[in-house]
C-alpha cells in the first residue's frame, strides 16, 4: 500500500512538472509571437505617421494652388486640383479611418497584438476589415493564452473564408460591460464552400473544409471553451455572413 501511494505521489509530481514545463514553453512561444506581431503593428503605425507627414506637406501646396485658382476665378484649375489631389488623398485617409485607430481602447497587449497582426494580414490580402471597440478594455475575463488561441483561430478562419467570397469583408466588435465581455467576428464566405455543412460539423474532430490534417483548429477551440464555465460561444451561418460570438463572464470569486 505504501509503495502504491509513493508511486502515485511521484506520478502526480511528474504530471504536475510536465504541465508547468509545457505551460512555460507555451508562454515563451506566445511572447515571441506577440513580439513579432507588435513589431508589425508598430511598423504600420510608423507608416501611417509618415503618410500623415506627407499629407501635411502636400496639403500646404494644395492650399496655395487653390488660393491662386480662387483669386483668378479659374474654375478649371480648381476642378483639376480637386480631381487629381484632393479626392485621391481623401480616399487614402478614409482607408485609415477604420484600420487600427480603435485599438487605442484595448489595453491588453497580448490580445491587441493578435488583432493588429491579423488585421494587417487581411488588409494586405485585399479584405475590407473593420474594428469597433465599445468601452475601454484593460482586462479580459478569460485566461489570456486561451483567449488569444481562440481569437487567432477565428480570425485565421475568417480570413480564409472571406477570400473565397466575392466581396471579402470582416468585422470585429469588442464590447466591454461591467461583468460581461463580448467578442464578435463576422465575415463574408462562399455559400458553395459550406453547402450542406452544419455549424456542428465544423467543430468535429478532423473535420475540415480545407486540405487534410487541417481539422483540429475549431475542435481544439471547442475543448478549450467547454472547460471554461464562464465562456459561451454562439456560431451562426447566415445567408451571406458567418458569425462567431464569444461571451465571457467575470468569474465569481
Amino acid at each position: 500500500m505504501l509503495l502504491l501511494v509513493g508511486v502515485t505521489v511521484i506520478f502526480l509530481m511528474i504530471i504536475n512538472w510536465l504541465y508547468r514545463f509545457l505551460r512555460e514553453r507555451e508562454l515563451e512561444k506566445n511572447k515571441t509571437d506577440q513580439y513579432m506581431q507588435l513589431q508589425a503593428y508598430i511598423m504600420e503605425i510608423e507608416k501611417m505617421y509618415e503618410d500623415i507627414r506627407s499629407f501635411r506637406h502636400d496639403y500646404a501646396n494644395i492650399l496655395l494652388m487653390l488660393d491662386e485658382g480662387i483669386r483668378t476665378g479659374d474654375l478649371g484649375m480648381i476642378k483639376r486640383i480637386y480631381e487629381h489631389s484632393i479626392q485621391p488623398t481623401a480616399s487614402q485617409l478614409n482607408g485609415y479611418s477604420y484600420r487600427l485607430d480603435n485599438l487605442i481602447n484595448l489595453d491588453v497587449s497580448e490580445l491587441k497584438s493578435i488583432i493588429a497582426s491579423k488585421m494587417l494580414i487581411a488588409q494586405k490580402r485585399g479584405i475590407d476589415i473593420r474594428l469597433e471597440i465599445e468601452g475601454r478594455i484593460s482586462e479580459v475575463y478569460m485566461d489570456i493564452i486561451d483567449l488569444c488561441r481562440v481569437v487567432s483561430c477565428f480570425l485565421d478562419n475568417a480570413i480564409d473564408a472571406a477570400l473565397e467570397s466575392g466581396n471579402p469583408m470582416i468585422s470585429i466588435v469588442l464590447i466591454h460591460e461591467a461583468d460581461i465581455q463580448t467578442i464578435m467576428i463576422r465575415n463574408s464566405y462562399s455559400q458553395a464552400a459550406l453547402e450542406g455543412i452544419s455549424v456542428d460539423d465544423l467543430y468535429k474532430r478532423n473535420f475540415s473544409t480545407k486540405a487534410a490534417n487541417r481539422g483540429l483548429g475549431l475542435y481544439n477551440i471547442s475543448r478549450v471553451l467547454h472547460s471554461n464555465r464562464y465562456a459561451a460561444l454562439d456560431t451562426r451561418k447566415e445567408s451571406e455572413f458567418f458569425m462567431q460570438t464569444l461571451i465571457l463572464k467575470r468569474a465569481i470569486s
